[in-house]
């Protein structure tokens, strides 16, 4: 239900009777977490495809697109895929940054213009402030794991 609320937020984009939408991608290709990233990103691109379709099937002329940006793992990276992402093809949507360092450095622009970060794995408590636009996914934060840890 929450994706479906998350997706209802892209902009469409106009092309004869299809109403496409893009989800933008925002994932560091480059640098240690290169695979990760990879990797996310080939699971998003499954998903689109089977729900385009689903839709398609369904006889809905509304179809999903994936842009993608490249992090490079530094917060800075993040700010600039998230704003390329957002300035380039209108998306409000992006999937990602992947860490909790990325998602800092791409949070302000984020919510200055309203665009829902999707987080996959972004766990650390600075980047859950309430009423943001950042929608993390991974649980349970890193406090619960540090607890856990030291016993």
């Amino acid at each position: 239900m929450s994706l479906v609320l998350v997706l209802l937020l892209l902009v469409p984009v106009s092309a004869q009777d299809t109403e496409t939408y893009i989800l933008g991608v925002a994932q560091p290709f480059t640098g240690s977490l290169g695979s990760f990233g990879e990797d996310f990103a080939r699971g998003i691109e499954l998903a689109v495809d089977q729900m385009n379709a689903e839709l398609e099937a369904a006889g809905s002329p509304i179809r999903f697109e994936i842009a993608s940006a490249d992090t490079e793992q530094t917060p800075e990276g993040a700010a600039r895929a998230v704003q390329t992402l957002a300035q380039t093809t209108g998306t409000q949507v992006i999937v990602g940054p992947l860490t909790t360092g990325e998602v800092l450095g791409a949070k302000q622009f984020a919510d200055e213009n309203n665009i829902v970060l999707v987080a996959p794995a972004s766990s650390g408590v600075a980047g859950g402030i309430p009423g943001d636009n950042i929608f993390r996914v991974m649980y349970p934060p890193d406090t619960f794991a540090a607890k856990a840890f030291v016993g």
